[in-house]
């Protein structure tokens, strides 16, 4: 048995969860039209490995601050029967299901916020997950990450933290990603995987060796 890790984003759907969030809070009069603009100025920032996550923090939490998760997240399994499943790549499915039979142990480990993560994760069968941690005070949101951000260096942070959490080692792990940003997790697996890889992402797994496929 190994540990597989998908990142989630362009990896096992083929857009970013936060930006579908988004959209489905404009279209519910939740949030304004500016937040799409600003969350496409954001995905740039993301491509080009320069985006602030404290920035996007507060684009994504900025109509929940003072709300509690259960009252942010109502509407979760309609966003994501209607956001969400129409951009899952079957592709991802049956490599996920592959891992399974085989009785890996499969984690999403993301740069979306956890209650978005999550729920997404186990509607792909996957009951592990982890994603950027909010603040919460007086079990209400601040609109703030908590601890390491799960972004980058964070994602490996998070990885080893799980392994010793759930007794499981990194020998024989799995990492599928679609981006450069993920570069440091790739480096710590014994396989990494460019899925659908941004343009430096499969440079670099050209220069490595790294397996590339298309979802």
């Amino acid at each position: 048995m190994a540990v597989i890790v998908y990142d989630l984003d362009h990896t096992l759907i083929d857009h970013d969860c936060s930006q579908l969030w988004l959209q489905y809070l404009t279209d519910t009069g939740i949030a304004g039209e500016e937040t799409i603009a600003e969350a496409d100025r954001q995905h740039q920032q993301y491509l080009n490995a320069e985006l602030d996550m404290n920035d996007y923090l507060a684009l994504v939490l900025g109509c929940h601050t003072g709300k509690t998760v259960d009252e942010a997240t109502a509407g979760i399994d309609h966003f994501i029967e209607h956001y969400v499943v129409p951009h899952i790549r079957s592709e991802a499915v049956a490599n996920i299901r592959q891992h399974q039979a085989k009785g890996d142990r499969c984690v999403v480990i993301s740069a979306s916020v956890e209650f978005l993560v999550a729920p997404i994760a186990r509607y792909l069968g996957i009951e592990d997950a982890i994603g950027v941690r909010i603040d919460l005070e007086g079990g209400l949101i601040t609109g703030k990450g908590t601890g390491v951000v799960c972004y980058q260096e964070g994602k490996v942070f998070y990885f080893r933290e799980w392994l010793e959490q759930n007794s499981e080692t990194a020998e024989g792990s799995w990492f599928y990603s679609d981006s450069h940003n993920d570069t440091p997790l790739l480096e710590v697996v014994d396989n990494a995987v460019a899925v659908t890889p941004d343009e430096k992402l499969l440079a670099l797994s050209e220069q490595r060796g790294w397996q590339v496929v298309y979802w």
